[in-house]
Order: structure tokens, then sequence, then C-alpha cells
């Protein structure tokens, strides 16, 4: 064992420690005033702070303790500090204590010290008398001795306090020497207590608790709370207790700015946006005055104590725009975006690299109402920031980089791999924008492709607070999404379960809760419900409600809600159930109008309206012909098209779809195209074209089945056998038929399963086939018995 450790020993010389896992020293110890961990100042603090001034003074002018003194005075120091508060009866006390048994005087000098306090002169912390190293003496208190360091800490807190502050701390000093001077006092009592007795119990006027009772341990916890609000925020303390905490902090260390960003995080769960809003404002103008290290000279009559931090008017615009993006005012995001990049020009590269990724998330996002009506009376963009414009910008200023003044403090060694790990995960953010952007517009499958795969490939390293694992799993609950849009259901439903179900804790927190993984939760329902796995979609449904709730996590449950009055839309309306549909409808309006439109069409349709649907989609045709908006208008061009149809208007139908047909070609959305094929076939057959139906059928056959869901495959079978039908073969009408009825049990599609069992019947009592006419006609009455409603499968 000895010889094995003495090897080891002698290779420690050429044993390479991998510069991104050492401890970044600068972080830590880089900016005094910023990092030191405080003393939180009480009025029992200042009497110790005192009582050691008093204490020095008598072994610096008057005579030196003995070694023997020095150490009973310092135990019963270190005594009162780890105590805790105290009275200032206790105080006097321990001072007593100190007079008879040390040295007489010492309990004259501190009470006529603490009365000067009393009579108006105010207390100020100084500590370098004290710390002053002096020939030929001793020093009663070291710089790196426990009560040195503690008065370094005291001191640190006190001179980061306002005037109004300090003013205040020494009326509260004053009001509790009173306090204490006005119970009793009884010298002869108070020479007889022995030291192990002075300390009694005390209720403290404000607990503290241990987690934030020092400015290093209030940062840890506010970082670990941010943390879990963004990541798991069922795992965070409730907002009440946050605030509660937060107000402690900012009572007890006025250096902790950063409380200001963690009520804001609770102020966004409250969709608090002014709340949001103040409170980082509160936190740039804290933030943006810094000390420095050592004064400057700044001139021959005045110095310079510290420096105004210029980042802060950039990174202020920057996020704010994120909080406007948040609540959904793009416009506002934008002129805050604007505001950020003349702020920062060519000074710094990564507020111009952030603005990027904020800029692209802007633009995928889904257009509002206003961008809708612009885009739609051909109005231009009145914004000249774009991402191709920024990007420029981004790759001049990487060439002439410069600092500019007040930031000459910051980053004193800089770990190039750390800014490469991050500059390489904002890369990875804004090729992830693009490729939502992309998706949405419905651009080429190589370009989707391309941004997906850059953001699931983002390198870890280190990665500080998880970003890199947050921005590949965006990436994967995307591609999961844009897989389900082109129809793949089962591929969309394997990649979205490996997210789910590979949740893995991530330091505080058990497991992630993010948008991203209620995208991928959702797109499992809506898998299982295109593959006719209902009560899958249902349990999967349910765990998302309990786990993505209003109150903790807003963002991404209006995902779970919109999911949930889509289901139970579909699941009502195809059981006849009306009355269910319109508040749902209602529900769904809220939180995606385009998908509320389409269903109302498509209710008033079922109930006979047809004018009524006809005009609604109409007046919709417009607003959604955008290229943000491809897919959307799709959609609304094959329902459109089936109402036309239904009022006998086939010429117009078919010219629709066959446009439809050849967009969804163009664009790859193979489904859409499988599907404007289906419903040309039908409007065929209605007009009367029965082999050009029957072709039309026939060729889309192959690619619904493959991509698109089990109620598109039952009005295929039910479309199919129409058509056999009316080519008289009954045989093959027969058959499908019987697919088809088994095809709607696993759709669900209560009415349509009741339209089959009709066609069933009459098909067996047109051959004569009594028993299964009845049987037929039987299962048709138990089902008409409890949901007797009629839905006409041509208007699908």
């Amino acid at each position: 064992m000895t010889s094995a450790y003495a090897e080891w020993n002698q290779r420690q010389d050429r044993i390479v420690i991998p510069f991104n896992t050492r401890v970044n020293l600068d972080d830590l110890f880089g900016n005094v005033h910023s990092n030191v961990v405080c003393e939180r100042i009480t009025p029992c603090k200042l009497a110790i702070y005192v009582l050691v001034q008093s204490l020095d003074e008598l072994h610096q002018d008057v005579q030196p303790f003995t070694p023997s003194e020095h150490c009973s005075l310092l135990s019963a120091l270190y005594g009162m500090i780890e105590h805790g508060d105290m009275s200032f009866l206790e105080v006097k006390r321990v001072v007593r204590w100190m007079d008879r048994t040390v040295r007489k005087g010492i309990y004259k000098d501190f009470v006529e010290l603490i009365d000067s306090y009393v009579d108006g002169d105010d207390i100020v912390v100084q500590i370098d008398v004290i710390l002053q190293t002096r020939p030929n003496v001793v020093n009663f208190v070291c710089g790196k001795s426990y009560l040195g360091i503690w008065l370094k800490k005291l001191f640190a807190e006190w001179s980061q306090l306002s005037t109004q502050h300090i003013f205040d701390f020494n009326t509260k000093f004053v009001e509790w020497i009173q306090a204490g001077d006005s119970q009793v006092d009884d010298p002869q009592k108070m020479d007889e207590t022995d030291l192990s007795e002075i300390y009694l119990p005390t209720t403290q006027p404000v607990v503290v608790p241990f987690e934030i009772e020092s400015s290093g341990r209030a940062r840890k916890w506010i970082a670990n709370q941010m943390h879990l609000l963004q990541v798991c925020p069922s795992a965070a303390l409730p907002d009440n207790e946050i605030m509660d905490w937060c107000q402690i902090i900012r009572k007890s260390h006025v250096d902790v700015v950063e409380v200001h960003l963690l009520e804001m995080l609770c102020h966004i769960r409250a969709m608090n946006l002014g709340g949001a809003a103040e409170s980082l404002r509160l936190y740039f103008d804290y933030s943006m005055f810094r000390l420095s290290d050592t004064i400057i000279p700044a001139s021959i009559r005045a110095c310079r104590m510290g420096a105004l931090d210029q980042r802060s008017l950039r990174f202020s615009c920057l996020l704010q725009a994120r909080l406007c993006r948040i609540f959904g005012d793009k416009q506002a995001a934008r002129l805050l975006l604007s505001e950020c990049v003349q702020q920062a020009q060519n000074h710094d590269v990564a507020c111009l690299r952030m603005a990027m990724v904020e800029l692209a998330a802007l633009e995928a996002m889904p257009p509002t109402e206003a961008d809708l009506k612009a885009l739609s009376e051909g109005k231009p963009s009145d914004s000249l920031l774009t991402t191709d414009g920024l990007l420029r910008m981004i790759n001049r200023a990487a060439d002439s980089e410069s600092r500019i003044d007040g930031e000459e403090h910051r980053d004193p060694a800089v770990n190039s791999v750390e800014s490469e790990q991050l500059f390489d995960q904002m890369n990875a953010l804004v090729h992830l924008m693009a490729a939502i952007t992309a998706a949405r517009r419905c651009k080429p499958p190589t370009i989707v492709e391309d941004g997906l795969e850059r953001a699931m490939r983002c390198s870890s390293g280190s990665d500080d607070g998880g970003r890199a694992r947050l921005i590949s799993d965006a990436a994967i609950a995307t591609t999961s999404s844009v897989r389900l849009r082109h129809g793949l259901a089962k591929a969309a439903q394997s990649l979205a379960t490996s997210l789910v179900e590979t949740n893995y804790a991530d330091g505080a927190a058990p497991r992630h809760e993010t948008e991203a993984h209620a995208i991928a939760g959702v797109n499992m329902v809506y898998a299982c419900a295109m593959n006719g796995e209902w009560d899958r979609a249902s349990h999967i449904l349910h765990r998302l409600k309990m786990v993505f709730t209003t109150e903790l996590n807003w963002q991404a449950a209006q995902y779970v809600r919109l999911c949930d009055n889509i289901i139970a839309f579909e699941t009502s309306i195809l059981r006849g159930e009306w009355e269910k549909c319109t508040p749902l409808l209602e529900d769904i309006e809220v939180l995606d109008e385009a998908e509320a439109a389409l269903r109302k069409s498509l209710l008033m349709a079922v109930r006979g309206e047809i004018s009524s649907a006809r005009n609604l989609l109409e007046s919709l045709y417009a607003k959604y012909e955008t290229p943000a908006t491809v897919f959307t208008h799709l959609r609304l061009r094959l329902q459109l098209a089936m109402m036309l149809s239904a009022e006998c208007r086939w010429s117009a139908a078919m010219e629709m779809l066959q446009g439809v047909r050849e967009e969804a070609i163009g664009v790859e959305q193979r489904n859409i195209a499988a599907m404007a094929l289906r419903r040309i076939g039908v409007v065929q057959l209605m007009s009367g074209d029965h082999q050009a139906g029957l072709k039309s059928l026939m060729e889309c056959q192959e690619p619904i089945m493959r991509s698109c869901s089990i109620l598109e495959r039952t009005l295929l079978s039910i479309a199919l056998a129409d058509a056999y039908l009316a080519d008289s073969n009954k045989q093959e009408s027969l058959r499908l038929l019987s697919k088809a009825r088994a095809q709607c049990r696993q759709a669900g599609a209560v009415l349509f399963e009741k339209f089959v069992l009709q066609e069933l019947a009459m098909r067996h009592h047109e051959n004569g086939n009594i028993d299964e006419r009845d049987e037929y006609a039987s299962e048709f009455a138990a089902i008409d018995e409890r949901y007797s409603g009629h839905f006409n499968w041509k208007l699908v």
C-alpha cells in the first residue's frame, strides 16, 4: 500500500487536469463585493463589534492582554458569536464577567462607549484600525483568525448599506439598548453569575432560515429555485413561500441582487407581466453599478469607487423582450430587441447572439391576429430587424470586438471552453427556431431536418443549468410534431415516448416538466388517437393533466388543455353529442382560433347548417392565406371543398381539391395530398362519375393506409364500398362495409358505425339474408337508442 502511494505521489507532476473540469476561481473570487459571504447585521452583532473595538483599545493603548487573558476574552467572544442574537442585558452580563475575571475597566469602557451611541453618536463599522498591524505589539485580532474573518464579513455587509439603511440600523441599535436597560440590572447578581449561566434563551425578532442565512447560501438557494421553476415547477416551493424568503433575503443581504430574478420567475408563473417587468427592472438597476476591487484614481480631487456596467443597458432590453414574447406581445418584443441590438453594436458578440436566438424564437411563434390581418391585407412588415441582418452584424462584430468603459473588471480569465460551448448552444438554438419556422411554412423537409439534427446534437460539455439538455429535448419534441404533421403516427409516438420515458433527474430537479415534455406527451395522445388507441390516449392525457397544471406551469399546461379539449370534441362529435361540443369549442378558441374555426364549421355542417359553415370558412380563407399558415390553409380548403360538394357545386369543389393536392405534393405533405385525392373520389361519386371516383379512391388507398388516421381509413373503406356498389360489385362492397365497421369501432366513430350497420342490413335484405339483416338491424337499434344523431360521412 505504501509503495503504491509513493508511486502515485511521484506521478503527480505528470497528471494533467482538463481545463473545463477545474474550479473557476475567477467566478468564485473575481469580485470581492459581489461574491463575499456577508454577515447579516443585527443589534447584537453591532454590540459585539463595539465590544471588540473597546477591547482592542485597551490592548493597544493601555496594556496588552496576557496570553491567558487573551484566550479567555476570545473564548467568550466566540461563544457570543456562535450563540446568536442576545438581549443587551445578556451582553452586559458577559462583559461584566470579563471585567470580573480578566481585567477591571472592561465593563466601564464598554458601557461608556454604548452610552455615547444612545446620546446621539452614530455607530460606524470600521475594521482597519482593529486589524492594523503595529510594531512590537501583538494584535488583539488577527485578520485571518475566526474573529477577524467575522469582522470582515460584517464590514462587507455594512459597506453596502445605503444611508437610509445605516440610519435605520442606528435607530434599531438604540432601541435594542434601551430595551435591555429597562430590565432589572443587579450588579451584585451579575458579579455572581457564571459564564455558563448567562446565555438565556431569547426570542429572535426575525428567524432567518439556514439556507439563506449567509449571502453565499442565499445565492445558491436562489439558483436552485430558479432552476426548479424553469425545469420542474412542481419541485419548487410555492410562490407565496418563495416571495416570503425573497423578502427576508432583500432585508438581510442587500448585495444579493439575483433575488429580483427569482421574483420575476414567480410573477411569470402567476401570469403577472407587470410584476415580472418591475422585478427585472429592479435587478438591472441594482446590478448596473459595480464597486471596484480597488479605488481607481480618476482625477486629482476625486477617486472612482466604481463604474457603471453598460451591459445592463443591453441585457435588460433582451430579457424584457423575452418577457414580452412569453406573454405574446410580439410587437413590443421586436422593439426591445431592436433597442438591444442598437446598444450592443459591435461591443458584445454574446449579447448579439442571444438577441439572434430571441429573434428566431419570435419568428417561430404562431402568427397573431394582428399578424394575420396585416399579411392578408398585404401590408409590409414594419420591423427592420431580421435574423439575416443580425447574423451579418454578428459576423462583423466578431472580427472587431472591443470593450467599452466600465467593463474592464469583467472576465479576468475567460474560460474559452465554456464560451465556445455557450456559443455552440446558442447556434443550435437558432437552428432549432429556424427549423420550427421552416416546418410551419411547409419548407422542404431537408431544411427542417438539418436544423433539428443540429439542435439534437448540441454538445453538453459542462452544461451549466442543463442548457444543452433543454435544447436537445426541444428538438426531439419538435421532430415528433413534424412527423405527426406528416401522418407518421408510429414514428412520432416512438420518438415522443423515448423523451418522456428517459426523463432522468437533473441536479435538484427529480425530472423535467418543460414545454418540450408537454408537447411530447400530447403528441403521444394525438398519435394514439390517430391509431384508435383511445384507452391509452385517455391514460396518458390523465397523467399529463396531473403533472402540467395551470397553477404551476401555465406555459406547458396550455398544450395539454388544447389536447384535452380537441380529443373531447372529436369524441363528442363522432358520438352525436352536439350539446357537449359548443362549450369545448369556446375553450379551444381561447387557445387556438384556427382549430376552433375548422371544428365549428364541421359542427354547423353536421347539424344541417351547410351555408353557414361555408360562409364561416370563406370568411377565413384570405386570413390564413399567408406563408406562416400554409398547413392550416390546406386543411381549411379541404373542408371548404366538401361544403361546396354538399351544395352540389361539383366543379368548384373539384377545382379546390385539385389545387390542394398539387400544393401538398409541392411541399411534400403526402398525407394531405392523399386526403385530397380521397375527397376528389368522393366528389366524383357524388357527381355521378363512378369510374373516375373508383380510380381516384384506388390510387389514394396505399398512401392513406400508410400515413393517415384510422378515421381517414374508415372513410376510405366506406367510399370504396359505395364505389363498388355503383360498379355492381356487391360482394366486394359487402366486404368493405364489414371492414369499415371494424374500423369505425377502432376509431370510436359511433355515428359512422350506425351508417355502416344500416348499409349492411340493406345489402343483406337485398340478398335475402334475413338472419344477418335482423342481426345488423338489432345492433343498429341498440346503438341508436344511446346515440340518436346522424353524421353524413361525405362532409368529412
